[in-house]
């Protein structure tokens, strides 16, 4: 009887777990899965230009 209480105490932490993980997954920011971030434009990123202009 002791083994069928601890099998089933721990089958509800897991449950518990799993429905709690993806609350505290959006609670941090944003997810892995969102996108990537904003590639630059057209001029590149700063600096790192290959034309030597400048002028901006």
């Amino acid at each position: 009887m002791a083994r069928a209480r601890v099998a089933f105490a721990l089958a509800v932490l897991l449950f518990v777990a799993m429905a709690v993980a993806p609350l505290a997954e959006s609670a941090d920011g944003p997810a892995a899965d969102s996108g990537p971030a904003a590639a630059p434009g057209p001029e590149g990123i700063d600096g790192l230009s290959d034309d030597g202009d400048d002028s901006h």
